[in-house]
């Protein structure tokens, strides 16, 4: 990823949406190619995630966040991307993608959403093996309001996803503090908020913090057969930073409703507050 387009994406402003309007698709296609074995070797290392042959699930995403990033910089796109963050992300693996594929795909914008918090958008992507799409993803952001008016309590009534389940299970990770710094030079993804604890302070952060894809692989890799499966969803939701160094606490169960899905929580380390709030399974396909 090329850095100058993160100091373009710092230093534009974009006036935001007219009246009315919507965003416009902005679509760009990625060519076939192959991803590299040392690159996928040092992201499963930085993740845990089991080298099993295939892609990681959630691995398309980081594929395709360059090209999305020069989307979002394309002159239609009305928002500045300063203030704009990674808020959830829906996967569907339709089927498994062989590490030695040629993949290509399709990364496009289109439309957006008016919620409590301000403005949200998806980041869409197709991936292709040939002339099948096996992966699809939505990654969706959220343009935040003026800070005055974002930050209300949920409603006494809201519903609050379980930290904790029947048949949960618990483990520690230690997160050290250069591990964000080496996730940005192995995918690419070198926003300067994940490099150092004073790049990240220019931005409001209390220090470096950890990508939102290296968290969403690390939960999906602790469920092996189900990542190298056909026909499997992942979401995640992400709730709050984690600052590095960091330890978290990890906790899955089984899904009481759906029992073939598995609940995933990153908390803090007390476990009493989510970082990320994630599921995978089977996906239900209605015809």
């Amino acid at each position: 990823m090329n850095p100058l387009n993160y100091v373009r994406a710092a230093l534009s402003f974009r006036s935001g949406l007219a009246t009315g309007a919507t965003i416009p698709r902005i679509e760009t296609k990625i060519p076939p190619q192959t991803v590299s074995g040392r690159t996928l070797a040092e992201l499963c290392h930085l993740t845990n995630y089991p080298s099993n042959g295939y892609l990681p699930i959630t691995f398309p995403y980081i594929y395709g966040f360059s090209t999305h990033l020069r989307n979002m910089l394309d002159p239609r796109f009305p928002f500045s991307l300063m203030g704009t963050v990674h808020v959830r992300s829906a996967i569907h693996q339709i089927k498994p993608i062989g590490s030695g594929s040629r993949i290509a795909a399709t990364c496009w914008i289109e439309g957006h959403r008016e919620v409590d918090k301000g403005t949200e958008f998806d980041l869409c992507t197709d991936v292709t093996v040939g002339d099948e799409c096996v992966w699809r993803g939505i990654a969706t952001m959220l343009r935040r309001k003026a800070r005055d008016d974002q930050d209300r309590a949920l409603p006494l009534n809201a519903v609050r996803p379980p930290l904790d389940g029947v048949g949960a299970r618990s483990a520690e990770w230690r997160l050290p503090r250069g591990l964000s710094r080496q996730f940005a030079l192995a995918t690419g993804d070198i926003n300067p908020i994940h490099l150092t604890g004073l790049t990240a302070r220019v931005f409001g952060f209390k220090g470096a913090i950890v990508h939102g894809s290296w968290i969403e692989m690390r939960l999906a890799g602790t469920n092996p057969e189900l990542c190298r499966s056909p026909n499997v969803e992942f979401q995640c939701e992400f709730k709050q930073p984690v600052t590095l160094p960091a330890s978290v606490i990890f906790r899955h169960w089984p899904c009481l409703k759906n029992t073939d899905h598995v609940e995933l929580r990153l908390l803090n380390k007390s476990a009493d507050k989510p970082h990320a709030i994630a599921t995978i399974g089977p996906k239900e396909i209605t015809k």
